[in-house]
């Protein structure tokens, strides 16, 4: 059995100060000289990568939907058991999942864990009724432990008294702390989300601001008391270098060199991914799609997703980046890119009434609309053909996208849609040569043929 001090961040829905609240608590935490292991529940990673900047280590996603829960829990174990105190931010509301019943919810996910829930509530302009809705939540499954609430956005030292009573007295839990309202303090949000770390001025000096913040109005103690009380876990059974692979020497001599592009525009990477790779024999030669002039000798490249459409006048002036892209596409060189990615292999991106061109490897038009083109999980079906997977493969992910086909040749699709809406609500992905680009996001532990098959593919070329 293992014991590892844990609690789950939940709240009602988005927008009621979760990530915040997660953020102060890995600051003030490690400001105590706590290591603190950082989780994210689904497969954000805008929120992934600020938790790793509060709590300076690598943030792993739990997303039984992808994973299922068995991998959930060995990922948890092996990526929690070494540190002080586990802290997990759930997504969306905390009973909200796939279906009415509230399959893969953060409560789903608690529970897997055997995790102790703070529940977060945005108190602007109530007081009593945020008993009932905390009432509410305890007794919905009587299976959940829901530990504490923190009341965010408290106005007055009156409400702040009102609600304190009203939640530990009429609905029997305990308040561990209260955020007053502070307009300076919000994070920017970009559609759906958080702006991206990359794109913060002075993240660190932000951070360190809301981990004071946090730290003044929540009771840390009595926090890391809560996480102390979780019960011990058993051993996970599926240990990840089963999924994941184990290490057979990335650096060995004759090892294929996949390319990572890796800067503002192109940043959304699961570390799970980049491990898988460098575990089946990768690697990986990290390149700035803004910089980079010129391929370096690479045996495969990965584009992962991003938001280029910020940088699509840099990424179009980067002429010389994007004829060798092409080229090495044309010539067979293996290349699997995810939405971001995508958008930059097609002809031309339009975004706020200008057009720009790309590397130009598929023959599509991009246009980036106001409302989300693809929002949600996905799940596909490899179809012969593809470079990547034996035909049949199934692949879950997930899609987050304000892009869409606008004019299209589509030569060759790589994925058949069983969940989702790829490119046309019937197929996904678009396949040429060796490459292979889609809008939806993979996930190594949901996918693990795709890192061995990536690799297997860059190695030929090595050869």
């Amino acid at each position: 059995m293992t014991s590892i001090p844990r609690l789950v961040i939940a709240g009602l829905g988005g927008g009621t100060g979760k990530t915040t609240l997660a953020l102060g608590m890995a600051i003030a935490w490690r400001e105590r000289g706590l290591d603190v292991a950082p989780f994210k529940k689904g497969p954000d990673y805008i929120d992934a990568s600020w938790l790793e900047q509060a709590s300076g280590g690598t943030c792993h996603h739990l997303d039984p939907f992808m994973f299922g829960q068995d991998v959930v829990y060995s990922s948890f174990i092996e990526h929690a058991s070494s540190a002080d105190v586990a802290l997990i931010e759930g997504n969306r509301g905390l009973f909200d999942g796939v279906d009415i019943s509230g399959r893969y919810s953060t409560a789903e996910l608690a529970k897997i864990l055997h995790s102790p829930v703070v529940l977060v509530l945005n108190c602007t302009k109530v007081t009593g009724t945020v008993a009932a809705i905390v009432y509410g939540c305890k007794h919905y499954d009587q299976e959940l432990n829901l530990a504490g609430v923190v009341l965010n956005n408290v106005g007055t030292k009156r409400q702040e008294r009102v609600l304190r009573q009203a939640v530990e007295e009429g609905a029997g839990v305990e308040v561990v702390g209260v955020i007053r309202r502070q307009k300076n303090m919000s994070m920017t949000e970009r559609h759906l989300g958080l702006h991206p770390v990359q794109e913060h001025g002075a993240p660190q000096q932000m951070l360190a601001e809301l981990g004071h913040r946090v730290s003044a109005g929540l009771n840390m103690d009595r926090l890391i008391e809560i996480a102390k009380k979780a019960p011990q876990l058993p051993p996970a059974t599926s240990p990840l270098s089963g999924i994941l692979g184990t290490s057979v020497g990335a650096h060995r001599a004759k090892a294929p060199r996949i390319g990572v592009l890796r800067d503002s525009s192109f940043h959304f990477y699961y570390p799970e991914n980049l491990d898988a790779l460098e575990r089946h024999g990768a690697h990986l030669v990290w390149l700035d799609a803004l910089k980079t002039n010129s391929l370096p000798p690479l045996d495969g490249l990965y584009i992962g997703g991003g938001f280029p459409e910020t940088q699509a006048g840099s990424l179009a002036g980067n002429v010389e980046l994007r004829a060798e892209i092409r080229q090495a596409a044309l010539d067979g060189l293996a290349i699997y890119a995810e939405c971001g990615g995508l958008i930059y292999l097609c002809r031309s991106l339009e975004y706020d009434n200008t057009t720009y061109p790309m590397a130009g490897v598929f023959e599509v038009d991009m246009v980036v609309q106001k409302k989300p083109a693809g929002h949600g999980y996905s799940i596909l079906r490899a179809l012969e053909g593809n470079p990547f997977f034996a035909a049949g493969t199934e692949i879950r992910g997930h899609t987050f996208h304000y892009s869409r086909p606008k004019k299209y040749e589509f030569p060759q699709h790589g994925f058949a849609v069983e969940r989702g809406h790829g490119l046309d609500g019937e197929f996904a992905g678009l396949v040429c040569n060796n490459t292979v680009a889609t809008f939806t996001h993979l996930h190594a532990l949901a996918t693990p043929s795709w890192a061995p098959n990536f690799v297997a593919l860059a190695a030929r070329r090595r050869l």
